[in-house]
């Protein structure tokens, strides 16, 4: 492979795998040293890169036809979703049976400075698109019990497989109809809550997750969630969390979150571009900024240079 087939890939890697690098980097030799800051932040994608890069040269005869065949991947997608769910009765169906109420309950953003000084619960809704068309029938989803083993009867290409085609093509037909299952499923969750939370304290109730201010009862909720979980398939992440304001720029906080399963801890930067991204891991890592981390991409892909930076602190 070529340099511009690199820049290419490097470019395809940012955006499949939602690594928050300012793309127009990807198509310049800044790019592996931006790869190794986010290394901090996420230990592994390196690794991930590494692999991809192989992957690609192992298993396509060029990069036009690494694209090629996940363009076609893509269409195949889209086209079995949509004769599925036509021939399954999703199409045009009002969904009456499915609707739910939503309790004066906010959807909006959480990541807000009034909810910098309480510990929050999220019960996210894992792949919420497959599990809601599952739910209506399963032969929507080939009868597959996850979407990794639907992908698997659509391609052989294991990085067909990742969120960005995920979020962007699966549930794009009928969308209006899979959110009203997304929020019939959710609203089971925040049934559940509203026996132990105060309606008062349910800081968001969406389409996949619902979020509220943890209280005594978080065994209680987490136990039946679980029952939940078991009764009726659906899969749920459960995690803990705080928000700290990142100071420097106009809108950004750092997510504090445990793992209610695993009890594994990990901070996520929430709110945050992926230009100021740099800046943010120097603050939160003790990392000096050097000359080469003001360089970005404009909107035109001319490289430009910071004249002054902020000055983040986390």
């Amino acid at each position: 492979m070529n340099q511009n087939d690199i820049y290419r890939l490097n470019e395809r890697f940012v955006k499949d795998f939602a690594i928050k690098i300012e793309t127009g980097i990807a198509s310049t030799p800044y790019f592996e040293e931006r790869l190794s800051l986010y290394e901090l932040y996420r230990p592994g994608t390196i690794a991930k890169y590494k692999e991809f890069i192989s992957y690609v040269s192992d298993n396509f005869e060029n990069v036009n036809d690494f694209y090629t065949k996940r363009n076609e991947f893509i269409a195949n997608l889209l086209a079995d979703q949509e004769y599925r769910q036509e021939k399954f009765g999703l199409k045009g169906n009002v969904l009456k049976e499915y609707e739910v109420s939503q309790d004066n309950i906010s959807s909006a953003d959480i990541y807000k400075e009034t909810n910098l000084d309480k510990v929050l619960v999220s019960i996210d809704l894992k792949s919420a698109s497959f599990q809601a068309l599952k739910l209506f029938n399963s032969e929507i989803v080939r009868n597959c019990s996850s979407y990794d083993e639907y992908v698997e009867t659509l391609t052989d290409y294991k990085y067909f497989n990742n969120k960005r085609i995920r979020s962007n093509s699966f549930g794009k037909t009928c969308n209006k109809q899979i959110y009203k299952i997304e929020k019939f499923i959710t609203r089971k969750v925040l049934d559940v809550v509203l026996k132990y939370v105060d309606v008062k304290d349910v800081v968001c109730y969406n389409s996949d997750e619902v979020v509220f201010v943890k209280n005594d009862n978080l065994d209680k909720v987490i136990e039946d969630i679980n029952t939940l979980s078991a009764n009726e398939g659906f899969v749920f992440d459960i995690e803990m969390f705080y928000l700290t304001k990142i100071n420097g720029i106009s809108k950004g906080f750092l997510k504090h979150i445990t793992d209610m399963k695993t009890k594994e801890e990990r901070i996520d930067v929430c709110g945050v571009s992926a230009i100021n991204m740099t800046f943010v891991l120097c603050a939160l890592y003790g990392v000096k900024v050097v000359p080469s981390y003001l360089y970005f991409k404009d909107n035109d892909n001319f490289l430009c240079k910071f004249v002054e930076y902020p000055k983040i602190s986390c």
